[in-house]
């Protein structure tokens, strides 16, 4: 088989695409033809991280109404068909997306020093694509200028570009605020900024030395200046195409009276409205953003020059919840039908990833707002336990390894597991994986933190109110705003790590002669001879030592796939399966290999042809039998030393029974002969 690594990841990245079963019709039953399977994976299949930017497009939709101060933030563009929002903005994740850029780039300098000090600033300034303040300025002063000069004309039509340019919410709230917090900030309230006049030709031209404080300024304009700029407003500013009237009234016009009790009041109001809308953007765009950046992730861990087999992901593009609909279970057997049971297999699929499974952090629920960043909120997406286990059930039954794990809690960081150990997670498994499937099924911890939660406080603005004598006072405390941690799920990174341990050309970089690079590295097992530390993850933790008593009661109690530090990245503690819940010693690359034998039998024998059987087995040159009997001190190879494989055919109940012993660990797998 040329392809054991193929992933199916089951996360909705964007609704508004293709998903899995969207090419599956509802009167389908039976499997899916070569054709209809290409173009299923024309669309959702991906070899790279860029790969999956460019096909499956991800976009959060933001529509504002900064009149009403209304804010929704979604991912389906239909959700935005409301005429009460004036404005909607398309941030799309693609190649040049800034906020992207950064978290990869932080991801990819772990090894080396991260500014995080900053970095709640930088997530704020590479959020959103916006307009340069400076140059609004000049063309608001410039506007200005026409206005006083008579220059009628040009005034209309910079007002147009001013308006097509910067008619955008969430900029001008930006320079609203800051503007209104130095006009009211009487360290910053200085005459450097005077009006100033030139004679030019036998004309009398008024020329601005023009300050961002908007309010300062307009006092050292005449009467008859702020009167000629604000009739030329009232005219022009009742343009129905003016999605923001109230912000770029604010920015326009020039008060002939002091109303700093009534600015202070607007100041209040839409600080509270851009706090409101970037914690609704961050808490849509962060759960967007850290499955972006678990598929990145997924295929970082696959560093090799030696590019054999790459690893390849299928995005099915829904949530697990949808597959609690009867009707979307039938649709995912019939995909599953044609890739893992067909006798081609060219489309198998070998691994799944299930992330974001709910786990309750209740200590973290009634944080005071003071020490908001010491927790991890709840709301956030997720998927239920019960979508979990049905779908990890399905997937078990066509044998597909199944990566599970919880979403961005408390409990399941590095530095909890560190300090408490695993036994709630271990409890939590017992919900998911049940006796029947447990072999497949591999519980995923801890996950990787990018950005600490304590790290994530910004300051908006400061708090401004008025004495009882009527005087502005602009204090040092500032409003804040917490945007809570990010991080990478630990399902990612261990399925990306098993998948690139299936090229024998990543296995030759690390145990250099030691590799048979004829196969696939379904027999490499990483939990013997050290060879984890040879085979680890490029993902850094944030807690880079575990005590030995921490790390015994991990080696003693650990399920599933369990990562500790090492190094500069993280390695493999424990590759056991959730079998072990129930005293089985399920290990990662024994089930594999009992499934890659078993398919590679079912090809070769047309389906487990008898005659085909007894001759599969004959030692002859070139057969696949011959290559997996020879060279067993390789690391992957299929049967190693003191393992063995053996048949029985029953021709009275036409069965065939294989009793393969890996690892000391006899199994027997029986199949029905085909005639």
């Amino acid at each position: 088989m040329e392809q054991t690594n193929r992933t199916i990841l089951f996360e909705e990245i964007n609704p508004d695409k293709y998903n899995l079963l969207s090419f599956i019709t509802d009167d389908r039953t039976e499997s899916l033809n070569d054709d209809e399977l290409h173009e299923i994976h024309k669309w959702l299949e991906i070899s790279s991280f860029e790969e999956a930017l460019e096909k499956l497009e991800p976009v959060i939709y933001l529509a504002l109404d900064s009149d009403r101060r209304k804010v929704l933030c979604t991912k389906r563009r239909k959700d935005c068909n409301n005429h009460i929002f004036q404005e909607i903005m398309s941030v799309r994740f693609d190649s040049s997306y800034a906020l992207l850029i950064m978290l990869i780039g932080m991801l990819n300098q772990q090894n080396g020093r991260i500014d995080i000090e900053n970095m709640p600033e930088n997530l704020i300034q590479n959020m959103f694509t916006l307009p340069s303040i400076d140059k609004f300025w000049e063309d608001r002063n410039q506007l200005v200028r026409y206005i006083i000069a008579g220059q009628e004309k040009r005034a209309c039509r910079l007002l147009q570009q001013i308006q097509d340019e910067y008619d955008q919410c969430i900029f001008l709230l930006q320079v609203f605020i800051d503007s209104v917090q130095n006009m009211l900030d009487s360290k910053k309230n200085t005459d450097e900024n005077i009006i100033m006049i030139e004679e030019k030709q036998d004309q009398q031209v008024s020329v601005f030395q023009c300050s961002r404080h908007f309010y300062m300024e307009s006092q050292k304009l005449t009467e008859e200046h702020r009167r000629k700029i604000n009739q030329f407003m009232e005219l022009h500013m009742d343009d129905k195409n003016i999605k923001n009237k109230t912000l770029m009234k604010h920015l326009f016009y020039m008060d002939d009276r002091n109303r700093k009790e009534e600015i202070i009041r607007h100041y209040e109001v839409f600080l509270e409205y851009y706090r409101e809308i970037l914690n609704e953007y961050w808490r849509y765009s962060r759960d967007l953003l850290e499955s972006l950046l678990g598929i990145y992730a997924f295929f970082h861990q696959y560093q090799t020059n030696n590019k054999i087999m790459p690893p390849k992901m299928v995005i099915a593009n829904i949530k697990p919840e949808t597959i609690i609909d009867v009707r979307y279970r039938k649709k995912l057997s019939c995909y599953l039908e044609s890739t893992n049971q067909k006798l081609y297999y060219k489309d198998t699929i070998w691994y799944a990833v299930l992330p974001k499974l709910q786990w309750y952090d209740f200590e973290s629920e009634n944080i005071r707002e003071r020490f908001r960043g010491n927790g991890l909120e709840q709301n956030r997406e997720s998927n239920s336990v019960q979508s979990i286990q049905v779908l990890s059930n399905i997937l078990s039954e066509y044998k597909i390894q199944v990566f599970i794990s919880p979403n961005i809690v408390r409990k399941a960081t590095n530095r909890y597991i560190a300090k408490h150990g695993i036994d709630e997670w271990i409890e939590l498994q017992k919900q998911i994986a049940d006796r029947n499937h447990a072999s497949y099924i591999y519980p995923c911890i801890p996950n990787f933190t990018l950005l600490p939660s304590e790290h994530t406080m910004y300051q908006l603005g400061k708090k401004i109110n008025t004495s009882e004598w009527g005087e502005v006072i602009v204090k040092e405390e500032y409003v804040k705003i917490w945007l809570r941690t990010i991080g990478i799920e630990a399902s990612y990174v261990a399925a990306g790590l098993m998948a690139a341990c299936q090229c024998p050309g990543y296995l030759q970089e690390r145990f250099k002669r030691n590799t048979n690079m004829e196969l696939p590295g379904v027999g490499y097992h990483i939990m013997i001879q050290e060879h984890n530390k040879k085979t680890y993850s490029t993902m850094r933790m944030d807690v880079l030592r575990y005590d030995k008593e921490v790390r015994d009661k991990l080696e003693q109690k650990s399920t599933g796939i369990v990562f500790m530090p090492y190094q500069k990245g993280a390695k493999i503690l424990s590759d056991r399966a959730a079998s072990c819940l129930y005293g089985q010693k399920d290990c990662f690359s024994d089930v594999q290999t009992v499934t890659y034998i078993e398919r590679e039998i079912r090809i070769d024998t047309q389906d487990f042809k008898s005659t085909l059987i007894k001759k599969f087995f004959q030692k002859r040159p070139g057969s696949i039998w011959e290559s997996w009997s020879q060279n067993p001190e390789m690391v992957n190879a299929i049967l190693k030393k003191e393992e063995s494989m053996e048949y029985e055919i029953d021709e009275k109940n036409n069965t065939c029974t294989f009793e393969i012993v890996l690892q000391d660990m006899p199994r027997a797998q029986v199949v029905k002969l085909n005639k």
